[in-house]
């Protein structure tokens, strides 16, 4: 049996993320990679939708996660590698999430995330 895994790549969200009073005024920009390990023998087998994973409802769960403004990069990976972790027939879910220019002299900080 072979691994699949299905990628949505450098998803861009706005999200007010961070704890500095300075960072909580307005959105700022974030950039989602998303991994998710399925298999997908079915639904290459019978080319329909309904035999396969979504690719629109983990863009739908990364948004709606990023609209809930939280504090930490920390949990917002968490919210969103819980949240697909939960569909329908994923093993496993790796979820990194780039905040650009979030320090002084760095192009950006991120973390990476693997449920379970």
């Amino acid at each position: 049996m072979s691994e699949s895994r299905l990628r949505v790549n450098r998803l861009q969200l706005a999200t007010i993320l961070g704890c500095l009073p300075e960072e909580r005024t307005a959105p700022r920009p974030v950039l989602v990679d998303l991994s998710v390990k399925t298999d997908i023998a079915r639904a290459a087998a019978t080319d329909d939708i309904a035999d396969a994973l979504d690719l629109r409802r983990l863009h739908d769960i990364a948004t709606a996660a990023a609209r809930t403004n939280p504090r930490l990069i920390e949990t917002l990976a968490t919210t969103i590698a819980t949240r697909i972790l939960a569909l329908p027939g994923v093993q496993s879910v790796t979820v990194h999430v780039e905040k650009p220019a979030s320090l002084p002299n760095t192009q950006s900080t991120s973390i990476e995330l693997t449920l379970p």
